[in-house]
């Protein structure tokens, strides 16, 4: 195999191979989530992206992610309050009062506390995701260029057969 085969070998295995581990992590490990309201403005804005970590126990002003029953609603608020029986009250930073839950909320009910607290503008997290991506691949293009540009004597030459001439 050629050196520049094998180059490009490496990038179309090495760059999926990538790509479906973030695919795993970001889906599995630590899921991005749309937030679809301004509940928790100015805090997480409506149309942003968070992440949520699985977490044992939450505290009070910790943003969480948890299932709202009877529905299974997902909804993204700060922890109000925690009492001795270990219920959980919530409330979003744009609404004047508490959540009312008809359910109890529990920590079984919990999906995680979101990372950073805060979460990122869906333009921006596009953008940047395609910053990195992009500039991923320029310095891979240009590493390939400088090797390609770069004479290499230790590897052979690889040309065609020579063919037989018959002379008259």
């Amino acid at each position: 195999m050629t050196s520049l085969r094998r180059r490009l070998f490496s990038f179309w295995v090495i760059f999926p191979v990538l790509a479906v581990g973030c695919l795993v992590v970001f889906t599995f490990l630590l899921p991005v989530r749309l937030v679809a309201t301004g509940s928790m403005s100015p805090t997480i804005r409506a149309g942003s992206l968070i992440m949520n970590m699985p977490v044992s126990h939450v505290e009070k002003g910790q943003v969480i992610t948890f299932r709202e029953e009877p529905r299974g609603d997902l909804v993204t608020h700060r922890v109000f309050a925690v009492d001795a029986n270990g219920d959980i009250q919530t409330k979003g930073d744009a609404n004047p009062t508490p959540d009312l839950h008809s359910v109890p909320l529990r920590m079984n009910d919990v999906i995680g506390v979101v990372v950073g607290g805060r979460g990122i503008p869906l333009v921006t997290a596009i953008a940047g995701i395609l910053a990195v991506l992009l500039a991923l691949v320029l310095l891979y293009s240009v590493q390939q260029y400088r090797a390609l540009r770069r004479k290499q004597p230790d590897e052979p030459v690889e040309s065609a057969p020579l063919e037989p001439t018959r002379s008259s």
